[in-house]
């Protein structure tokens, strides 16, 4: 049987001493639907209508049209003239995600989180052009989680240039201004965005530690992906009628690390293999599989199978 080397135990030790905070809870993640893109329209749109109840006027517009030089620099004030328009269809039945008609112009709003930016941007372009008053001005505006080229004609403006904008208006008009359940709710779906949307440098021991170590911490990769293959090795064995036909790879709310297998011939079933954690973090249980499970041993370690 082959020896562990001394100096992975001893690495071992050092990891479990490193404490990795995780990103701070909203209600938005709490729900689980914090990184869709139309979750986060519908927020957006809300407070950007000076008019809607939230009482915060018009911060969260002006935060956002700061942001485009095209508008500031006009001379005469940025006001909505009708309310902002949430979902607006095209001719072509597309949908665009927010639309503000403004005094003297007109601009659309494309909301990318998690999905990569190959809307119709054209019949977006088409449509706005086509409905705009006599001489005005249309622009169009793609928000993305990081800088990207994006399409010609459209001005791309990161959710982090957008979150700090925000933040700063805020920051500057509050401190007389009383505390309201909308203030948070703000302030709630701005961390969410963050979250989900702005890269965060890492920790310097972290990286540190990760570039002192780099070779033994690559021979732990390899170690775990050398015991995920031989698993999956025995799980076949249990399969040999069922040819497997995918593995995806799943984290599980820190419980544990989950391979979900399709087998062939299996219709809607799959399996879920998960490897425990020793100490599971506390919060929110693992997702539970929706269908009846069933255990399946699979010799040493702490790996747990289930039907789902």
């Amino acid at each position: 049987m082959a020896t562990i080397d001394p100096s992975l135990l001893a690495l071992i030790s050092e990891i479990k001493n490193i404490s990795i905070i995780d990103p701070e809870k909203t209600i938005f993640s709490i729900g689980g639907r914090g990184y869709y893109e139309n979750t986060c329209s519908d927020v957006l749109c809300f407070f950007m209508d000076p008019n809607e109840c939230h009482g915060l006027d018009d911060l969260v517009l002006r935060s956002f049209l700061r942001l485009l030089p095209c508008i500031t620099e006009d001379s005469e004030p940025a006001m909505l003239t009708r309310a902002p328009v949430r979902e607006d269809i095209t001719t072509d039945n597309k949908r665009l995600d927010i639309v503000l008609w403004l005094n003297h112009c007109v601009i659309a709003i494309e909301n990318k989180i998690r999905h990569s930016a190959n809307n119709p941007f054209s019949q977006y372009e088409n449509y706005i052009k086509s409905t705009a008053k006599q001489g005005e001005k249309a622009f169009f505006v793609l928000l993305t989680p990081h800088r990207s080229a994006g399409p010609d004609n459209w001005i791309n403006i990161t959710y982090e240039d957008l979150i700090c904008s925000i933040e700063c208006e805020m920051g500057q008009g509050f401190s007389s201004t009383p505390i309201t359940k909308w203030i948070i709710f703000l302030r709630d779906f701005l961390l969410n965005l963050r979250n989900h949307t702005v890269r965060s440098a890492m920790h310097t021991e972290h990286r540190a530690f990760i570039e002192s170590n780099f070779s033994a911490l690559s021979k732990m990769i390899q170690l775990e992906k050398e015991y995920t293959e031989e698993v999956l090795r025995e799980v076949q064995a249990h399969l040999s009628n069922w040819p497997i036909k995918s593995i995806k790879r799943e984290d599980w709310n820190g419980y544990g690390t989950a391979l979900r297998i399709n087998v062939n011939n299996w219709s809607k079933c799959n399996m879920v293999l998960l490897h425990k954690y020793n100490d599971p973090p506390e919060g929110p249980r693992p997702p539970q599989p929706s269908r009846p499970t069933q255990a399946i041993a699979l010799g040493a370690g702490t790996v747990a199978g289930s039907l789902g």
